[in-house]
């Protein structure tokens, strides 16, 4: 799906009250019942990520990339983690001459860990508005933290309770209460620790407080069952 220039916002609205018919495909990956009892194995979230994006489940690979760099933040393996993070918020719109903004959604994804494709038009909406005249000298973390914050924003707002599968039942209650606790700014630097920007370890350090916070609340949030719930 594939919007222009300034009908770009319009056009995502339409899509996200009219998204079509989607039928749910079977499900070409099983999420490790390892994460269920021990959410904190590190590898199993960076690696469910990869599986999630190689199956074009955008929104999903997202969230275990960031559960994962919360993990992990400061390592070889975050650096490409990152990077790959980084490709999922960027990827999906692009700035054509003229101002016009190139927007493209895969309609077509399955909905087996839960329907995110109203979230990830959000996510091309708030990434789309960082072309604007009044946005464009911010800087990248900055729009990370507005596009984070209005994705967990989003997620919280329209989460269903016939909306199942390990994505939805166990990132979207983490970063949602992630954003109830005001934590998006200091989740995205504290995932930019393996870019050694001076900015992120300035801001880390002028705000350790907040970051102990949010460590303190990330380690001990409970949202995990000892068993995957019957279907």
């Amino acid at each position: 799906m594939i919007f222009k220039g300034k009908m770009v916002f319009a056009a995502l609205l339409v899509a996200l009250v009219v998204p079509g018919t989607r039928a749910a495909q079977k499900p070409e990956l099983e999420p490790s019942t390892t994460l269920v009892g021990n959410p904190a194995y590190i590898s199993a979230h960076l690696a469910l990520g990869h599986e999630f994006l190689a199956a074009d489940q955008n929104i999903p690979g997202l969230l275990a990339l960031l559960r994962f760099l919360t993990l992990e933040p400061d390592s070889a393996r975050s650096e490409g983690a990152l990077s790959l993070l980084r490709n999922v918020l960027e990827s999906q719109v692009e700035e054509k001459a003229e101002g016009d903004v190139l927007v493209t959604i895969n309609s077509d994804s399955d909905t087996l860990e839960g329907d995110f494709f109203g979230a990830e038009l959000m996510l091309a909406i708030s990434r789309a508005g960082q072309f604007t005249e009044e946005r464009r000298d911010r800087t990248d973390l900055e729009n990370m933290v507005d596009q984070l914050g209005s994705l967990f924003a989003f997620m919280d707002e329209t989460d269903e309770p016939k909306d199942t599968g390990f994505a939805m039942e166990y990132y979207v209650p983490y970063f949602v209460e992630l954003r109830k606790n005001n934590f998006q700014e200091a989740l995205v630097h504290y995932i930019h620790q393996s870019s050694e920007a001076p900015a992120v370890s300035e801001w880390l350090d002028a705000n350790y407080q907040q970051v102990k916070r949010f460590e303190d609340w990330s380690q001990t949030h409970q949202n995990w069952l000892i068993e995957m719930p019957d279907k």
